[in-house]
């Protein structure tokens, strides 16, 4: 948690507006949220998820779309993570970690 509290403030310092900066951080704890409403584990510590998050913004995502590529991601299988981008019907899709999503 420290972690992202310290991107927070650095993204806040950077010129993003404190709307933007709440937008995102209520995002991630609504994504969270959803995961655990599902059935689905979210854990702080696990790996695959801090990669799958950082996949999702390297994808360019902000806001309700980043949300909704960190609850995907946690629903996909082991050692993949959701592809939002250029997706049909605004849907995201589980892919393998090692390829790059287009």
């Amino acid at each position: 948690m420290k972690e992202h509290l310290d991107k927070l403030s650095k993204n806040l310092a950077s010129g993003m507006s404190r709307r933007q900066a709440l937008r995102l951080f209520f995002t991630g704890i609504g994504a969270a949220a959803v995961g655990l409403v599902s059935g689905s584990s979210l854990k702080a510590d696990d790996d695959d998820n801090e990669v799958c998050v950082e996949l999702c913004r390297a994808q360019g995502l902000t806001g309700q779309d980043l949300g909704r590529c960190i609850a995907t991601s946690a629903k996909c299988p082991p050692g993949e993570c959701a592809c939002c981008i250029n997706s049909a019907n605004d849907e995201c899709f589980c892919m393998p970690i090692t390829q790059q999503c287009t």
